[in-house]
């Protein structure tokens, strides 16, 4: 079945409990669903994925779908890899803005002379 992870966002310090969340992510699971919302997540011990919550309580989020095991080591394996690639993107966006800042203030400073 393939699966394609189809929007993600990082997040900056998601502490719960002793679980990370290092970003949020939607994935599509051809011909099954397409869940939006979910976590992933670094856990003590291992990288997880959270389903997307579902309030049941007033302020009390449940989850209201459960992965299968072997759905949710090919989740996991998909996201970490669109995941590791989001961060590249974002590292090589961040030194291409530092140039390109540093390349306005050289000519601001000629300029200025």
């Amino acid at each position: 079945m393939p699966i394609k992870v189809t929007g993600i966002r990082t997040v900056k310090d998601a502490q719960v409990g002793e679980n990370v969340i290092l970003a949020y992510f939607d994935v599509h699971l051809e011909g099954i669903m397409e869940l939006r919302g979910c976590a992933y997540v670094k856990g003590r011990e291992k990288i997880e994925i959270w389903a997307p919550p579902c309030a049941r309580k007033a302020n009390e989020p449940e989850r209201a779908i459960r992965f299968s095991p072997s759905l949710r080591r090919a989740v996991v394996r998909v996201v970490g890899d669109a995941y590791r690639a989001f961060e590249r993107e974002q590292a090589a966006n961040d030194v291409g803005l530092s140039a390109m800042v540093e390349l306005v203030r050289e000519i601001e400073a000629r300029y200025a002379a």
